[in-house]
């Protein structure tokens, strides 16, 4: 079993910290919750395995696609 935080539940581990990271990557993060969330990475041990700026929201992957879109 892994070691326990103070607040309850284990300590994530690395492993733990990059699925989590690479999920991030992937999902669509409402506009609201974006800057809450890149502060979050960049104050915990995700900073290891995902940087700030990797944190999209929708809006920011549809205008990517359209700019993709628009210059085929």
């Amino acid at each position: 079993m892994g070691a326990r935080r103070r607040g309850g539940g284990r300590k994530a581990t690395a492993e733990d910290r990059y699925r989590t990271a690479e999920y991030l990557r992937a999902v669509d993060i409402d506009e609201r919750a974006v800057e809450t969330l890149r502060e979050h990475v960049r104050e915990s041990g995700l900073s290891e395995f995902l940087t700030a700026d990797e944190i999209r929201s929708k809006a920011n992957r549809v205008g990517d696609l359209s700019d993709i879109a628009r210059d085929l």
